[in-house]
């Protein structure tokens, strides 16, 4: 799979199909928060967030093994245990403004790494990631959420 084509040329159509009357086949987050949750995480990427590791050396290099380097699928229902019981509150005003925001901060993404090829930066449950690690991250993090709205079949494993 080409992660980067994916991010920058097949997402945006993929986003241009969901409405904010969306309901997803699981969990708590509307549309409009899905995405806002999806650019915040490519902020901690890129270094405009930072988020400290969730778990001992030994856990990080368990989950950056099943999850990036066999590649595996996101279960679906994986709660992030830095994330609230319940969504956080929407940071714009429409789905649309989000919409703009997330695809602006995936050029953002490109962008930081195309001038800081060598930087690593700390992925709260897999620990230091490269750029082509986040780049794959990024790509199978979004195609779970695209399942969970309905938009991307199988980017979630049961």
């Amino acid at each position: 799979m080409d992660c980067t084509k994916f991010l920058k040329s097949e997402l945006p159509l993929l986003l241009s199909e969901l409405q904010s009357t969306a309901a997803p086949k699981w969990g708590l987050m509307s549309a409009q928060h899905m995405i806002e949750h999806l650019s915040g995480v490519i902020m901690i990427s890129n270094g405009r967030f930072e988020a400290p590791a969730m778990y001992e050396e030994e856990r990080l290099s368990k989950n950056y093994s099943y999850i990036i380097k066999e590649q595996n699928r996101i279960k679906r229902n994986t709660k992030a245990p830095i994330l609230p019981e319940n969504p956080l509150p929407l940071r714009f005003a429409t789905l649309a403004e989000a919409k703009e925001k997330l695809l602006k901060s995936i050029d953002s993404f490109f962008a930081f790494y195309e001038a800081n090829p060598d930087t690593k930066q700390m992925h709260p449950a897999f620990g230091l990631l490269n750029f082509e690690e986040w780049t794959y991250f990024h790509c199978i993090h979004t195609q779970y959420h695209l399942d969970q709205f309905g938009l991307f079949e199988g980017g979630a494993r049961e």
